[in-house]
């Protein structure tokens, strides 16, 4: 199946008696992998129950976590139920291109102020993917830091917002001063489109955009 970067993939699976083939609970939660090109990564599978011997495994490959267009992206879950261990390819896919050329990669680096900043514009006749970065670089209360970040088109006024981050509370992500938070996304701009951000507290919030723009196709 053709899926495209940053696209939350899910599979449903079960698990059976060895000897019955009825369906039955894992002696303990399956676990899921990730392959990338026939390569086992490092992405997180979160596996869930759903059922009695049915469960669902959900992961995101994203730019940020070392995905590309055209890579092929299977995910192998195994499983013990009773005393008897086992495993398969649960879901295969692969990356399609969303059309048009990659003709910049970017990052925007800013610390964030207390009310919101322009941080990006996204060029014309191009459409960008971004994933936004963050980092707390406060050394006296860490867990108190927040950031807004929003997504606006050409022409809106703040009234027009798309609030893609209120108020995310770093800590949450498991801030520890200087540690890297995100990425969140990925978020597409069309061209005239742009990104406004600001933190709780001028200048302790290191704000970062990972940019990939490609040229839209004439």
């Amino acid at each position: 199946m053709d899926i495209t970067i940053g696209t939350i993939v899910d599979a449903i699976f079960t698990t059976q008696n060895p000897t019955t083939g009825s369906l039955q609970d894992a002696d303990s939660l399956p676990t899921g992998t990730v392959y990338k090109d026939g390569v086992a990564d490092a992405l997180t599978v979160t596996v869930t129950k759903v059922a009695t011997g049915t469960y669902k495994a959900v992961y995101t490959p994203t730019v940020g976590a070392g995905f590309a267009p055209g890579q092929d992206v299977s995910c192998v879950v195994n499983a013990t139920v009773a005393s008897v261990a086992g495993g398969g390819v649960v879901r295969q896919d692969r990356i399609k291109d969303v059309g048009g050329s990659i003709v910049a990669q970017k990052s925007v680096r800013n610390l964030l102020t207390a009310a919101y900043a322009l941080q990006y514009t996204c060029p014309a006749s191009t459409t960008a993917t971004v994933y936004v970065h963050a980092a707390n670089v406060e050394t006296g209360t860490p867990a108190a830091r927040t950031m807004d970040v929003r997504i606006m088109e050409t022409g809106d006024t703040p009234g027009d917002e798309h609030l893609v981050l209120p108020e995310e509370p770093l800590a949450a992500h498991g801030s520890a001063v200087g540690a890297q938070i995100g990425p969140f996304g990925p978020y597409i701009l069309e061209a005239g489109g742009f990104i406004h951000a600001k933190a709780d507290v001028t200048d302790d919030v290191d704000f970062r955009l990972e940019i990939h723009e490609m040229a839209v196709p004439v």
